[in-house]
């Protein structure tokens, strides 16, 4: 007679760029209050050794209070952050808001409104911040290949598309996802028609920040007709109210009026101010973006002081030891996805979740290879893209277009060819004459912080 015996494995879960104020703490605390995990151990690395010992600190005082047996530890080491990882989980930002503040102020200057520079042709991550993230996550991946080749890497930083691509990445066997909580978008809509989330149905596919309400359903019900309903009867109250205010709202008349052109309703990063302020068309001069109550300047001003302030928040809490962690960040599972889909994966239980994998036929128009924002099932199998068809044609040549910039700008990473990126910035309708796009290429790279960039790229059949 034969006895089986269940033998929990106990997981790891490496997280790298851990010094990024509440994120890593999220994900602990997401780790905490998710049967199955909550004895996992987790890996945070920094190279900031002081906001690491910060957050590590924190994050043993929040499994302390919840009386949780999670096994943390801290390295500046990456390697062996990734040692034995079964899952790694990457959110660092390379670049600096300061720096990127100094190369957007170059942009203006040569005549680049602040949607160009972050990319509002590819919108997946500004030209100059993804270089340096394309870079990161290769040596991610190269590392893990080595040291963890079984362990899912899971990309939560920007670049999506060029991070989960497989030509970044050399068909490199490591399993990979890319996760944005851009669907977060739909709940937002439906708290301004006042439905009852549990109740809520929706899809939105496409592309990183280039997503669309395919389907919005209520108590299994079409509820298209409650959202046009609210733009006859209260949108323009709304939009006049300080509620909506004037730098960009994703329910603002720029969504309203994209949702009337093409069919569908923008979700997330797809038209707000940030993102990659698209469509060109409403951010052409002051007047116009005036009209379309959107101002990316001061979308990212108030990004950066929210960023600021979370980072004094933290750091009052790291202050003061008697202070309670769990009342700074509340025992309640965040939306995001990170630890959703590692228990999904780890603990076979099924979930459908928004992800970024390569297509492979799920939208049917585009290459298999192209990776795609779509629902998907997770599960101990692995990760499913669920087929959700081709969106309309005007949406689909929109998205073609945006896949030709983001695989010209890959191109560009990878066989270091200037003269591939100064075609990228060509296509802009900012651009106006091949002076003015190798100077401001030019004078980005000359800045002393931009010289592994400067190095990377050279002139070619000239």
């Amino acid at each position: 007679m034969i006895f089986w015996v269940n033998v929990l494995v106990k997981l790891k879960i490496a997280v790298i760029g851990a010094g990024s104020t509440s994120f890593s703490l999220g994900i602990v605390r997401d780790v905490c209050l998710t049967e199955g995990l909550a004895d996992s151990k987790v890996s945070l690395m920094d190279i900031d050794e002081k906001r690491l010992e910060d957050i590590y600190g924190l994050a043993r005082r929040y499994a302390e209070e919840l009386k949780r047996e999670i096994d943390l530890e801290r390295t500046i080491d990456r390697r062996e952050a990734l040692r034995d990882a079964d899952f790694v989980i990457n959110t660092a930002l390379v670049v600096s808001h300061d720096k990127e503040e100094i190369q957007w102020r170059i942009a203006r200057k040569y005549g680049y409104r602040r949607g160009y520079f972050m990319n509002s042709l590819a919108g997946d991550e500004a030209l100059f911040t993804t270089f340096y993230q394309w870079k990161l996550i290769r040596s991610i991946i190269r590392d893990m290949e080595e040291v963890c080749p079984d362990a899912w890497y899971i990309q939560s930083a920007n670049p999506q598309f060029i991070g989960i691509s497989g030509r970044t990445h050399c068909d490199s066997r490591v399993k990979r996802a890319g996760l944005c909580h851009g669907i977060d978008g739909v709940r937002g809509i439906a708290k301004m028609l006042g439905l009852d989330w549990k109740y809520v149905s929706a899809q939105a596919p496409g592309m990183n920040h280039f997503i669309w309400m395919t389907h919005f359903l209520y108590k299994g019900e079409d509820a298209y007709p409650l959202l046009d309903e609210w733009i006859e009867n209260e949108a323009q109250k709304f939009w006049d109210s300080p509620q909506c205010g004037d730098i960009g709202h994703p329910m603002g008349p720029k969504a309203v009026d994209l949702y009337r052109t093409f069919g569908l309703f923008p979700i997330g990063d797809t038209c707000t101010a940030g993102g990659g302020s698209w469509p060109w068309w409403y951010h052409t001069d002051d007047a116009t973006e005036k009209r379309w109550k959107e101002n990316p300047d001061a979308w990212y001003d108030r990004y950066h002081k929210n960023k600021k302030k979370q980072i004094e928040e933290v750091s009052r809490v790291v202050a003061n030891p008697s202070a309670s962690v769990t009342s700074f960040l509340p025992p309640v599972k965040s939306s995001e996805s990170s630890v959703a889909i590692i228990d999904a994966l780890a603990n076979d239980r099924e979930h459908v979740l928004q992800v970024n994998i390569p297509n492979r036929g799920v939208i049917p128009s585009l290459p298999d290879d192209v990776v795609v924002e779509i629902p998907a099932i997770a599960s101990g199998r692995g990760i499913q893209g669920i087929h959700v068809g081709d969106l309309p044609k005007a949406l689909m040549i929109q998205m073609r277009r945006r896949l030709d910039a983001l695989e010209l700008e890959l191109e560009a990473y990878i066989a270091g060819d200037k003269n591939r990126l100064i075609e990228l910035v060509l296509m802009e309708p900012w651009s106006k004459s091949m002076d003015q796009v190798k100077g401001v290429l030019d004078e980005i790279m000359a800045l002393p912080f931009n010289s592994e960039m400067g190095e990377h790229f050279k002139w070619f059949g000239n």
